[in-house]
Parts: structure tokens; sequence; C-alpha cells
């Protein structure tokens, strides 16, 4: 304890006799922090948009926010096949370095995410309920639902399509006439 305190005198010591000569104690200047560790989840083709929703936390909560900073972060960790498929966006990264990771989003979003017919698709030819529950099956119909369009949208298209089919059924009831 007594060499504790006699540590703490003399830098108080000594930045006393640096403040009367004139010189300013300076801290060292901060280094610029170049390598930061993220681990992204493996590519999930069938559904961008969740896997970039998890990188997206993972450079959050690494603090990473430079565009290049998470193309290279994307790009190490997208299979190569995938690499294959966007090699001209690869090979221009210089020419866009404060937009890259934002082009490289719009790439694979549009070339891996199901089209909006597709999920419309999905959602009318889901699996059967079987031994889910109800909120389950509105889950996975609701995690392919079409961006941009409201929730119910869909759904009361699809019902007056079928009220307005001339069947033989009454009034999209499934009920058949007598």
């Amino acid at each position: 304890m007594a060499s504790a305190e006699r540590v703490r005198r003399s830098v108080e010591d000594l930045a006393a006799a640096m403040a009367s000569a004139g010189l300013a104690a300076q801290a060292p200047a901060a280094a610029p922090l170049h390598a930061v560790a993220v681990k992204l989840p493996p590519f999930w083709e069938p559904n961008p948009r969740v896997w970039f929703v998890q990188c997206e936390a993972a450079f959050r909560h690494a603090a990473v926010t430079r565009e290049i900073t998470k193309f290279d972060h994307i790009l190490t960790a997208l299979p190569t096949s995938v690499v294959n498929s966007i090699i001209d966006l690869v090979d221009e990264v210089d020419e866009h370095p404060d937009d890259c990771y934002t082009l490289l989003k719009e790439r694979l979003m549009g070339k891996y995410s199901l089209s909006k017919w597709s999920r419309c698709a999905a959602i009318v030819d889901h699996d059967p309920l079987g031994d889910r529950r109800p909120s389950s099956l509105m889950d996975d119909m609701l995690a392919v639902h079409p961006e941009g369009e409201k929730t119910n949208s869909l759904f009361l298209h699809i019902s007056s399509e079928i009220a307005s089919r001339d069947d033989g059924y009454a009034g999209g009831t499934g009920l058949r006439h007598a």
C-alpha cells in the first residue's frame, strides 16, 4: 500500500514539474481500429432477407459502419458458388467503396429472393396445418409475404377472387348450390 502511495505521489510530482516547465502531458493518440471480429451465419439462399437482418445485427454489435468493411465481411461469408455469380460486382469494388455493401446487398436480394408472385404462391400453396399451431402456420406465411404489401391485402384479394368464381359453390363459402 505504501508503494502505491509513493507511485501516485511520483506521478503527481512529475505532472507538476512538466506543467511548470510548460510541457503539457499529452495522452497518446488513439490508434484507429482496423480489425473487427464479426461472426456471420452461413448464407441462407432460401431467404436472403432474413440472412441480411442477422448480418446487420452482427455489424451493429461489432460497431461496423463502413460500407467496405461490411462488404468484405459479407464476401468472406458467402459460398464460392454465390461469389462466382456476383464476380463482376466484386471486381468493381474499388470503383464504389462508399456504396459497395449496398450494391452487394441489392444484387443478392434480387438474385436469391423469391419474386412477388412466388411469394404469393407460397402463401396459397402452403403445407397443411398438421399438428402445428395456427400461429405457426401464420408465421410461415408471413415470412414469405411480399414486401411492401399490406398484411391483409393478399388475403382480401384471394378471398374476393374465390368469392367471384362461378364454380358451382355458393359465394365462395365452400357450399355447393342445391
